[in-house]
């Protein structure tokens, strides 16, 4: 199968090392903004599938509509969640911290943290151990001293994001949406829900 990748620039060195590992061929895209996602999506002919691996943040509190090519999320609130596992796993900390909590990875310390700056008071670095990717640590225990955080680490999960990548998309945690309807944000657990 062909799939279209659309991310943050975030998950880039992931994605990276994790595509070649799929049966499919997967185009990736990672552009600065998400205001581009609806003119790439216009464009994105020829698939298979769409992969939004970032989630409910790509929607913008906005439903975004498959036109002739299916769209699959995660039920994810942003590529934090994915990368923890799944929204529940963000959920605990986000509680934990009271939505104080700010993210990085390895190769892109200064683009994940999903909450200002000055709203955070801890970083959590999602540490990887499976694929190879750099370690960051250093330089993301850094940035938490420089701005008086705590800081902290977790493992990637990366079982939620293969499933995605190797098509494997019955699990709950994944929505499809068909051509012809539309994904909306929810405030409810499921963070997705389908539109006509």
């Amino acid at each position: 199968m062909r799939f279209f990748l659309v991310s943050h620039p975030a998950l880039q060195p992931v994605l990276e090392r994790l595509v070649p590992q799929t049966a499919h061929q997967i185009d990736l895209c990672f552009p600065e903004t998400s205001a581009q996602l609806p003119e790439l999506l216009r464009q994105a002919q020829g698939y298979d599938a769409i992969l939004l691996p970032d989630g409910a943040s790509v929607l913008n509190e906005q439903a975004l509509a498959a036109t002739d090519v299916p769209l699959v999320l995660p039920r994810v609130h942003n590529c934090a969640a994915l990368l923890l596992g799944g929204a529940d796993a963000y959920r605990a900390l986000f509680t934990q911290y009271n939505g104080a909590v700010c993210f990085a990875v390895a190769e892109a310390l200064e683009t994940l943290h999903f909450s200002p700056a000055a709203d955070c008071n801890c970083l959590c670095y999602l540490a990887d151990t499976a694929l190879g990717v750099a370690d960051g640590s250093i330089q993301a225990r850094l940035t938490a001293r420089v701005n008086g955080w705590d800081y902290f680490n977790r493992e990637i999960n990366y079982h939620l994001l293969e499933q995605l990548l190797c098509g494997n998309w019955e699990e709950e945690q994944l929505l499809v949406v068909p051509r012809g309807m539309a994904v909306s944000p929810t405030c409810s657990r499921e963070l997705l829900a389908l539109q006509s």
